[in-house]
């Protein structure tokens, strides 16, 4: 998009949109960037973009990884990990049930 921007003379607004739709459609990476469109020289759009270097960097230590949050307090990590464990067995089996 940014070659392309310096072919052509488009408007902000079109490129605006069109990169919030890029990042719409890639949500998951949208946070790893920060895009700005600014008037050029020539009066067309210039897209400046840089990667979130803090972003990339909590990306990598959170991968494959989940969070499990509750309200109970009292229940140890274990406790809490069984119970959420056969919550999803339950869940699975009522879905291969409702197949049936």
């Amino acid at each position: 998009m940014e070659k392309s921007c310096e072919k052509r003379c488009y408007q902000i607004n079109v490129v605006e949109r069109r990169i919030g739709r890029l990042l719409g459609k890639n949500s998951r990476a949208a946070g790893l960037f920060d895009v700005r469109v600014e008037k050029n020289s020539t009066g067309g759009a210039k897209v400046i973009w840089t990667k979130r270097e803090n972003w990339r960097d909590w990306s990598r230590l959170s991968e494959g990884c989940d969070l499990l949050r509750s309200n109970i307090r009292d229940w140890s990590p274990e406790e809490l990990w069984r119970a959420y464990i056969q919550l999803t067995e339950a869940e699975e089996a009522f879905r291969i049930i409702k197949v049936i």
